[in-house]
């Protein structure tokens, strides 16, 4: 075949004769085509169903895919195999088969739902990453939070491997019976005052530990009445602090 028979852009023949005779042509193994999807797609859709979330939208997607598919591979076998379905089945098939304006504004309608299907689904899935990523910045400020600064980066960096501390010191200051102590009777305020008592016996620990003699001391977090330290773990001092006071 001549490159100058056939136009660059549309893929059509020169000779208007030659387009009408090859538009004509039957495709004898498009059911067969559209059989072999439908088995390919079945297996396909069952891993998604088993592998996938089970979210609305996917299922949306896989039945219309299913649907739409399925009413091609019938249409298409209609006109191959015409004593195993309807007269008017078959006659439309054959008249889609023989129509080339309605057969490609099948195939056209056909490629629209299955892209507004697509584009339904990476809409979802646009939405998951934006709810995965709105809860990765709430767990790093959490983590930050809780743990130190240099703790905070080593758990949420690349580097994922243990380290080892030869000297590690725990300490954990808590105010026996405070659950007691606090009343929220008009005495106390309404329980603010407890609360002052408290702040200032964690705001004294606090201060303890800007001192230069506990640098090596860093502050875990504070759960209710308990203050809870570690000691050794900071890069600059890797050592609990005892050797140093002996």
């Amino acid at each position: 075949m001549k490159e100058k028979s056939i136009t660059t852009l549309s893929l059509r023949f020169v000779d208007s004769e030659l387009e009408s005779r090859y538009s004509a042509e039957k495709e004898r193994q498009t059911g067969v085509a559209f059989s072999c999807s439908c088995i390919v797609l079945l297996f396909t859709s069952a891993m998604e169903i088993l592998i996938d979330p089970q979210l609305t939208v996917n299922y949306l997607t896989l039945v219309v895919g299913e649907v739409l598919l399925l009413i091609l591979t019938i249409c298409s076998l209609a006109a191959i195999f015409p004593r195993l379905f309807s007269e008017k089945l078959v006659l439309f098939s054959m008249w889609i088969d023989r129509t080339r304006w309605a057969r490609n504004t099948w195939a056209m309608a056909a490629i629209f739902v299955l892209a507004m299907a697509e584009v339904a689904d990476m809409i979802e899935v646009h939405d998951q990453k934006e709810r995965v990523y709105e809860m990765r910045t709430y767990n790093e400020a959490l983590v930050t939070n809780m743990l130190p600064e240099h703790v905070a980066k080593h758990f949420l960096g690349s580097k994922k491997r243990d380290e080892a501390y030869e000297e590690i010191g725990v300490m954990f200051a808590s105010i026996p019976n405070f659950s007691d102590f606090y009343t929220e009777e008009s005495i106390n305020n309404g329980g603010i005052e407890c609360l002052r008592i408290l702040n200032e016996i964690i705001s004294d620990f606090d201060s303890l530990l800007d001192r230069t003699e506990f640098l090596c001391i860093t502050k875990i977090k504070t759960i209710g009445s308990t203050y809870m330290a570690a000691s050794g773990l900071t890069p600059e001092s890797n050592t609990n602090g005892y050797s140093s006071r002996k």
